[in-house]
């Protein structure tokens, strides 16, 4: 058996030159992917805001079965879910950088936390996802039949 996660990492390892290199890279490229990302989160807000502000507006608004507010709304919840990932991801790298720079142990230790936070954040997500998706599956199946029922 492997035993515990802590009795696996309790023991010490060096970052040798070769990783910190990569860690340097990675963090470089993570810091423009977050800023891109923090870019595209505030079109989308302002798409969003845009929407909800003017969406009634547009020519044959009135023949929609829906408001376009709602579709604004959802928009910016978009943009509020995506800020999270972001800025992990712009956090870990700003942070890995950092420390690879000035050879800071700390900041390494939390450029990994953040690390850690954006793998959580998109299990998490992902598992409330697979969940939205499982029910509807079951939804459409139980809609179907209550369809096929009623012919």
């Amino acid at each position: 058996m492997l035993g515990s996660l802590d009795d696996q990492v309790s023991g010490q390892f060096e970052v040798n030159d070769r990783m910190r290199t990569y860690l340097a890279e990675t963090g470089k490229w993570g810091k423009f992917i977050g800023i891109v990302g923090f870019v595209f989160i505030g079109l989308i807000v302002f798409a969003g805001l845009a929407i909800t502000i003017m969406g009634n507006s547009f020519p044959g608004s009135e023949d929609r079965p829906i408001n376009m507010g709602v579709f604004g709304i959802v928009y910016i919840i978009m943009g509020i879910i995506y800020l999270f990932p972001t800025l992990y991801l712009y956090r870990f790298s700003s942070k890995v950088v950092d420390a690879v720079k000035h050879l800071d142990t700390m900041g390494l230790e939390a450029a990994f936390m953040n690390l850690k936070s954006l793998f959580k954040f998109f299990g998490v997500f992902t598992a409330i996802v697979m969940g939205l998706y499982g029910l509807i599956f079951v939804g459409a199946i139980i809609g179907g039949g209550f369809a096929a029922l009623m012919k």
